[in-house]
C-alpha cells in the first residue's frame, strides 16, 4: 500500500477533528462555568440573607411593644410613639445604604387574614413627598408612597412569608418582584412582654446591588474562561491548518507530525489539565459533586484521547521503548482473564477460556502486551450486548496462536482493516448505542508487530467456531 496515499487519506479532513475537539472543550468549559456561577450566586445569596436577617432582628429588638400598640389610626402619626418608631426605622435604613424599604405591619384586628401597615422608615410626616427608594425620582403614588397607621397592606396576601414571620424570623429564599421592584426581604417579629407577636418588621434590599456584587465577584473568572477557550481554539486551529498544508509530502508530513505531537502534548493537554484542577477545587467546595464528577470524567476522557493520539505517533516514529522479559504466557493471560470475568458476568456475557497444557515462555514486554489483551477484551465488551466470548491458546511448530472470538456483530467487510487504522470503527457501534472511535486497536497492532508477531481481525465463521461473528487472531513466534 502506498504510504503517502494512506496518510493523505487519514488527514484529509483535519478541521473536522479540530472542530469536534473545540466543540467538546467549549461544552465542558461552559458547563463548568455555569455550575461555578450558580455556586457563587448561592454563596452570595446566603451571605445577603444572613445580613438582612441580622439587620431586621436588631432593629426589631429596639422597637417598644407599647409604642406599636399605641398606633392604630391615621391620626396617630402625630403621637410621640410614632416619632420614636419611625426614627428607629429611619436610622437603621440609612445606616445601610442598600436597604430601600423598612416598614412594620401587623394583622388587622377585624380580620387576621389581612395585613395593615403600622409605620415605615420615611413617614415622619406621611403627607410630604420624598424619594423613599432612593432612585432619584419621586413617585408619591408608586414606590415612594408613604404609610400611616392602619393603612391596608393588600400585597401581603401574595407573600406567604408575611404570615410565617409571626412564628419567627425568616428571609425570602429567592429574589421576588412586586410593584416596588425586585428585592429580597428579611422579616423579624416584634413581641410583647409575654412573648406574643404583635407586629412584624420587614427589611427590603434592592436586587440590583445584589446582581452587581455577583457580577463583580464572577467577572475575573469569566475573563479567564473566555481567554482559556480562545487559546485552546486558536491552538487547535493552528495545528489543523499546519497539518493540512503540509500533508502532501511524506518528509514534510513526518516533520509536521512531530511538531503536532509536541503541541498536542503541551498546549492542548495542559489547558485541559488546568480545567481538571479547577474542577477538583470546586469539588472540595462541595458544589453539586455528582454533576461536577461527570464534567471531570469527560475532561479525563478527552485527555485520554490526546494521550492515545500521541502514543500512536510515537509508535509510528519508533520512539516507544520496550522492555522484554521471559514470561509464562499461560500465567499472564490467565491473570488477565480473571480480571475480566467479574465484569463479563455482570453484563450477562458468558466468558470461556482454554489455556495450553504445557508451559510456554515468550519474550514479552509484559505491560504493553497486557494492554493489547485488555484492549481486545474491552472491544468485545462494547459489541457483545448478550452472548459469548471465547479466548484460547494453541501452538503449531513455529508459533503461539491466541484467538479471541465473540458473538458481537461487525458487519463491514473491510472491518479487519478499518479497526486497525487510526480513528476507525464499525458502524455497528452506533446500533449498539456505543460511540467509540479511538486508537486502541491500532496501537495494539503496532505493539504485536514490535514483538515480531501478527494481529488480524476476521469476520468469517470457521466451522469450529459456529455462532461467533468476530475473531481476533494474534500470532507470536516461539523461541
Amino acid at each position: 500500500m502506498n504510504i503517502v496515499k494512506l496518510i493523505s487519506k487519514e488527514v484529509k479532513n483535519p478541521f473536522v477533528i479540530a472542530f469536534i475537539i473545540i466543540l467538546f472543550s467549549i461544552s465542558i468549559i461552559i458547563f463548568a462555568s455555569y455550575r461555578l456561577y450558580d455556586h457563587t450566586v448561592s454563596i452570595l445569596t446566603t451571605n445577603l440573607q444572613e445580613r438582612i436577617l441580622s439587620i431586621s432582628i436588631t432593629t426589631a429588638s429596639n422597637i417598644y411593644p407599647n409604642d406599636i400598640s399605641a398606633l392604630h389610626t391615621q391620626e396617630d402619626w402625630r403621637k410621640p410613639e410614632w416619632a420614636r418608631v419611625v426614627n428607629i426605622l429611619n436610622r437603621s435604613k440609612y445606616s445601610n445604604k442598600d436597604v430601600v424599604y423598612m416598614y412594620i405591619f401587623r394583622k388587622t384586628i377585624d380580620d387576621p387574614t389581612k395585613m395593615e401597615f403600622v409605620a415605615d422608615a420615611d413617614s415622619i410626616n406621611p403627607y410630604i413627598n420624598i424619594d423613599v427608594n432612593r432612585d432619584g425620582i419621586i413617585e408619591p403614588n408608586g414606590p415612594d408612597k408613604l404609610q400611616w397607621p392602619g393603612q391596608m397592606y393588600p400585597e401581603a396576601n401574595s407573600i406567604p412569608e408575611t404570615f410565617k414571620a409571626y412564628e419567627g424570623s425568616l428571609v425570602t429564599s429567592d429574589l421576588y418582584t412586586d410593584q416596588y421592584g425586585t428585592v429580597i426581604t428579611g422579616y423579624a417579629p416584634i413581641r410583647d412582654e409575654e412573648g406574643n407577636t404583635i407586629a412584624v418588621l420587614a427589611t427590603d434590599i434592592n436586587a440590583g446591588n445584589f446582581f452587581n456584587a455577583t457580577s463583580k465577584a464572577f467577572k475575573p473568572f469569566i475573563i479567564f474562561i473566555v481567554f482559556l477557550t480562545f487559546i485552546i481554539s486558536v491552538l487547535i486551529l493552528i495545528v489543523s491548518y499546519v497539518w493540512k498544508n503540509y500533508s502532501g509530502s511524506l518528509e514534510k508530513l513526518n516533520a509536521e507530525r512531530a511538531e503536532f505531537v509536541s503541541i498536542a502534548s503541551h498546549h492542548i493537554a495542559t489547558p485541559l489539565t488546568v480545567i481538571k484542577c479547577y474542577l477538583s477545587i470546586i469539588n472540595k467546595e462541595k458544589a453539586e459533586p455528582e454533576i461536577l464528577t461527570i464534567i471531570q470524567n469527560a475532561t479525563e476522557k478527552l485527555i485520554k484521547i490526546i494521550q492515545d493520539f500521541v502514543e500512536a505517533y510515537r509508535i509510528d516514529d519508533e520512539k516507544t521503548k520496550y522492555v522484554f522479559s521471559d514470561t509464562n504466557i499461560n500465567f499472564l493471560i490467565k491473570e488477565i482473564c480473571l480480571g475480566f470475568k467479574y465484569t463479563y458476568n455482570n453484563k450477562n456475557i458468558i466468558f470461556k477460556y482454554r489455556f495450553l497444557d504445557d508451559v510456554v515462555n515468550l519474550s514479552l514486554d509484559i505491560e504493553k502486551f497486557t494492554m493489547v489483551i485488555n484492549t481486545i477484551l474491552n472491544n468485545s465488551l462494547k459489541y457483545v450486548i448478550e452472548g459469548d466470548i471465547l479466548l484460547y491458546l494453541e501452538t503449531d511448530n513455529k508459533n503461539l496462536i491466541i484467538k479471541i472470538l465473540d458473538t458481537g456483530l461487525r458487519s463491514l467487510p473491510d472491518v479487519s482493516e478499518r479497526l486497525l487504522f487510526k480513528f476507525s470503527g464499525s458502524k455497528n457501534q452506533y446500533e449498539a448505542g456505543i460511540m467509540s472511535k479511538d486508537l486502541a486497536l491500532y496501537i495494539s497492532k503496532k505493539i504485536i508487530e514490535a514483538h515480531e508477531g501478527h494481529f488480524v481481525i476476521k469476520l468469517t465463521e470457521p466451522e469450529t467456531d459456529i455462532g461467533y461473528k468476530t475473531t481476533f487472531l494474534i500470532t507470536l513466534p516461539l523461541k
